[in-house]
């Protein structure tokens, strides 16, 4: 989704702009500073949405909390070059392994789930030519 979709005017980004040129001489180098992050923060998030929704991946993902993780991680991974980046570390935490009593349940769900994610995951990231690299 692009920034603020469901905005009250479709010119959103020209109103934010308009709004943070206001500074004047009085206005000081610190609202300079966060009108000019602002817009670069917003013309970022544009880019990696665009990215984001243009990549194609060739491993299916499942649609639990594991698998969606695993895809954003690839789709992240995928817009490498666009982002200027050549190195990440992703993380993505889940909960419901905090087992006391029903342990044989948590595994026999949870550990499918996270398998399923984790070979979805190398096959996307071996389709791509750079599992070597993946630690």
């Amino acid at each position: 989704p692009a920034f603020n979709e469901d905005a009250s005017s479709v010119d959103m980004f020209d109103l934010i702009k308009e709004m943070n040129a206001a500074a004047d001489f009085d206005s000081g180098v610190f609202a300079d500073l966060w009108s000019e992050s602002l817009l670069s923060s917003i013309k970022a998030n544009d880019l990696l949405t665009e990215a984001l929704e243009n990549v194609q991946l060739s491993s299916s993902f499942g649609s639990d909390s594991y698998g969606k993780s695993m895809e954003m991680i690839s789709k992240l991974i995928a817009t490498r070059d666009i982002r200027g980046v050549d190195r990440d570390i992703f993380y993505f935490s889940v909960s419901g392994w905090d087992a006391h009593k029903k342990l044989s349940w948590n595994e026999g769900t949870n550990l499918p789930l996270l398998d399923g994610a984790i070979a979805a995951f190398s096959n996307e990231m071996k389709s791509m030519g750079i599992w070597d690299g993946i630690t």
